[in-house]
Formats: C-alpha cells, structure tokens, sequence
C-alpha cells in the first residue's frame, strides 16, 4: 500500500512539474489538475476502503485479556 502510495504521490508531481505557469490557460490547466487530483485521491479512497488490514484485524481479534500493560506488550 505504501509503494502504491508513493507511486501516485510521485505521478502527481510530475504532472506539477510540467504545469506551465506563464501561459495563456492556466485556468483550464488548473482546473484539468484538479480534476487528475480528484480522480486520484477517489481511487486511493477506493483502494483504501478495498485493503485487508489483516494485521489490525489479527491483534484485535486475538488481543489477550488483562490489564493494559499485558495488552501494550501484546501490541509491541
């Protein structure tokens, strides 16, 4: 998920990096970022919303009862 992550982070700058600030639609050039930019983060919700967050799922469901201090070590 985190190379997914960087991936993505690393596309978006590239498309920044090629924005031409001096030109005569900037407008339009921003609007199209915003719209890339939204259609990014709703695939990386989705992919999110997806993700088996299997190692959180295994210490709550196998979490020893007691007190805190048993619990934090369990965690760590």
């Amino acid at each position: 998920m985190k190379e997914l992550v960087n991936n993505m982070l690393a596309e978006i700058e590239v498309n920044i990096s090629e924005i031409d600030l001096y030109g005569y639609n900037i407008v339009e050039t921003f609007l199209s970022i915003v719209r890339r930019l939204q259609a990014v983060l709703n695939d990386l919700k989705t992919k999110l919303q997806i993700h088996s967050f299997y190692k959180i799922y295994r210490i709550e469901t196998q979490c020893p009862d007691g007190s805190n201090d048993v619990i934090r070590n369990y965690i760590k």
